[in-house]
């Protein structure tokens, strides 16, 4: 559809010399739902609701950029691995309370959210979109 091939067109700037851009595929999902998210298999999900939040296409390549990290250091299949450890209580989790471990899981997904961040606003900042373009 032509929000995905448009998707997919600032990805492939964003990701102009590296070779996993063959690996990545954007798709537009129909919902209110402010968000996007990344499958540890290279899909990378936005929805229409965060398209209609989104000011400038330079809002967008930041948010592919942070939504792209995830994929790169493998965040989803991280987070599913270390939140049955948790549920489980497996290894550090051993003897937590059903109130630690949510805020095990909690801080957790909170420093991969921080390392997305960090990691795509250098991607970002390779590109030619401004920072100004890219102000929320």
């Amino acid at each position: 559809d032509t929000i995905s091939n448009y998707l997919t067109a600032v990805m492939a700037k964003l990701l102009e010399n590296r070779e996993s851009k063959k690996d990545i595929r954007v798709f537009c999902i129909k919902s209110a739902v402010v968000n996007a998210y990344t499958t540890g298999n290279g899909i990378v999900f936005v929805t229409t609701g965060l398209l209609a939040r989104v000011r400038t296409e330079a809002q967008l390549a930041f948010i592919l950029s942070h939504e792209y990290m995830h994929y790169v250091y493998k965040h989803s299949i991280k987070g599913y691995i270390e939140s049955r450890k948790i549920v489980k209580g497996k290894g550090d989790y051993k003897e937590l309370s059903i109130e630690k471990k949510y805020l095990a899981r909690q801080a957790f997904s909170r420093e991969q959210e921080s390392e997305a961040d960090l990691k795509g606003f250098a991607l970002y900042a390779k590109t030619d979109y401004g920072f100004e373009e890219g102000d929320a």
